[in-house]
């Protein structure tokens, strides 16, 4: 009886090309390392400021692999980051273009890459987004200033059935990102306006639109603040949770804890530290998720960032092996992440702590990170 119940539910949902009710989302996060051909003069600029990768593949060769990387996956969601230029998109649609039907980006049309890059980034789904938008951060500053960096968000269907067969949507809303880079204290400053700009935007998008108002979140993307650990000191530092508590004072739920607890389990950590740098604050996470303030370290919580005395670590996504520097953040009463996955050797080409990354195998200069969630009862 209860199946003869939602059969009209189902029918309707096919018809309209909604796909059914899901138990679990997957979504792949990747930032590809991608510049366009037409721009190796800006390429030659960051070479000489030491942030090329030294990959030898050109993105044109390495498009393909990559797509048939998310193609075996196959994930609902797909988040590119740094996926410069026209060309390199269309490139990378036309490559998972038998996979995903539905594809979110903003091509420019003319030769805006002359003097900036674009975005860099595109959201590729299995399934229609019933809304889709991108915006360019207002404020950047130094060599992030000659891309226009932004945001992109889309709105899912997010059908779910209760206990007699009645069924409600409660769609999932999906930003991709790729923040400010830097590591002093003006480029923290910098990333606060910008997730400003992303927390007033989702409040918008909330209020203009009543099916998104209690609308899980999704943030996932490039947040260039790293996760860090040092084992003699049995301790993740993480620099993050100053982002989640900045869109929480907006009204939302987000957390990075489910990651970290796991992290902190499978290290076997005692402690997690947040650090806030431009409130000169850190906090101590200890069992039970009990926090109290942290005393030690805070008249060189500068020297935290730029040290390079982190422990090694096959969690992180950097080619150096030390920091998680690309987050997915979610709404933890809405969403229970049920696996999570960092693919190190598959798309950096290391094999170990001795060749932690090696660029003529490499797809990226950054590990993709995957992720399976699982909606919570409502």
């Amino acid at each position: 009886m209860k199946f003869m119940k939602i059969l009209p539910v189902l029918a309707m949902l096919w018809l309209t090309g909604i796909s059914l009710p899901a138990k679990t989302y997957t979504l792949v996060s990747l930032n590809c390392y991608g510049f366009p051909e037409k721009t190796r003069d800006l390429v030659k600029f960051f070479a000489k400021r030491d942030l090329a990768s030294g990959i030898n593949h050109s993105i044109g060769a390495r498009i393909p692999m990559i797509a048939k990387f998310i193609a075996t996956l196959k994930p609902d969601i797909v988040c590119f980051q740094e996926l410069w230029g026209e060309q390199n998109k269309r490139a990378m649609m036309q490559q998972l273009g038998n996979v995903y039907q539905y594809t979110y980006n903003k091509l420019l049309y003319h030769q805006m890459h002359i003097t900036k890059l674009d975005d860099g980034l595109m959201v590729c789904t299995l399934r229609h987004a019933f809304k889709d938008e991108w915006l360019t951060f207002k404020i950047s500053r130094d060599e992030d200033a000659l891309a226009m960096k932004g945001f992109l968000i889309i709105a899912l269907h997010n059908f779910q059935f209760d206990a007699v067969g009645n069924a409600k949507d409660h769609p999932l809303l999906v930003v991709d990102t790729h923040m400010q880079s830097g590591t002093n204290l003006a480029d923290v400053e910098v990333k606060r306006d910008q997730v400003k700009q992303i927390a007033e935007e989702l409040v918008n998008l909330r209020k203009s639109d009543s099916r998104l108002n209690a609308a899980p979140l999704v943030l996932c993307g490039d947040w260039n603040e790293p996760i860090t650990y040092l084992k003699n000191e049995s301790r993740i530092y993480d620099r993050t949770r100053w982002i989640l508590d900045l869109f929480n004072s907006f009204g939302f739920n987000l957390s990075n804890d489910q990651r970290l607890q796991e992290l902190r389990r499978e290290y076997k950590l005692d402690t997690i530290a947040e650090i806030h740098e431009l409130d000169k604050v850190g906090r101590l996470q200890v069992a039970g998720g009990q926090r109290k303030p942290l005393t030690e370290h805070l008249d060189a919580i500068g020297q935290f960032r730029s040290s390079w005395g982190w422990d090694y670590w096959p969690a992180s996504t950097d080619p150096d092996g030390k920091q998680i520097l690309d987050h997915v953040f979610v709404e933890d009463n809405h969403l229970r992440l049920k696996n999570y996955r960092v693919f190190r050797k598959e798309i950096l080409g290391g094999t170990g702590l001795d060749k932690l990354y090696d660029p003529a195998k490499a797809m990226s200069d950054h590990a993709a990170i995957a992720v399976e969630l699982e909606p919570l009862p409502w």
